[in-house]
């Protein structure tokens, strides 16, 4: 379930006089303000485990007080956290190590379990993939190669 299902933007946007991102920022806030309905309605579904998708934008959901805020209001002691990492930024050694630093930033901030997600790995090859794991392995190599990775321009 994604929490747009909850919040629909256009309608905040319209009702608050506001933009996407300011839109986005008080779907949040609404969403912690809503908790008890919220919570009514997950419990309806009678399920073992429910899947939260929030904003990709880190500042909305990790960095402002709303999303610790519904993740203690839900049970923080029956949380998990996916970090998904971007498949095509993490073939890079600076890219694996930009989103290692995001997923830590998660990670310290909720104090959850969490587990590190690489999605969409069919868009990379075997040796790619196997280099990501080594890399999330092995920091050595990682170091290595950081320091062996040219400036670019052109995109990977």
């Amino acid at each position: 379930m994604d929490i747009r299902d909850w919040v629909r933007l256009d309608d905040v946007m319209k009702e608050y006089d506001v933009g996407p991102n300011g839109a986005q920022v008080l779907a949040a806030d609404l969403l912690a303000l809503n908790i008890d309905e919220m919570k009514e309605i997950i419990e309806s579904f009678e399920a073992d485990y429910i899947i939260f998708d929030t904003p990709g934008q880190m500042e909305l959901f990790v960095l402002r007080q709303s999303g610790k805020f519904l993740i203690d209001s839900l049970g923080a002691d029956q949380s998990i956290i996916g970090f998904l990492y971007d498949p095509i930024i993490s073939k890079i050694p600076s890219g694996f190590i930009s989103l290692m630093l995001q997923a830590a930033s998660v990670q310290v901030r909720f104090n959850v379990p969490f587990l590190n997600i690489l999605p969409k790995s069919d868009l990379l090859t075997e040796d790619e993939r196997n280099r990501i794991v080594n890399w999330s392995m092995n920091m050595v190599d990682l170091e290595d190669e950081i320091h062996n990775e040219a400036p670019s321009c052109k995109a990977s």
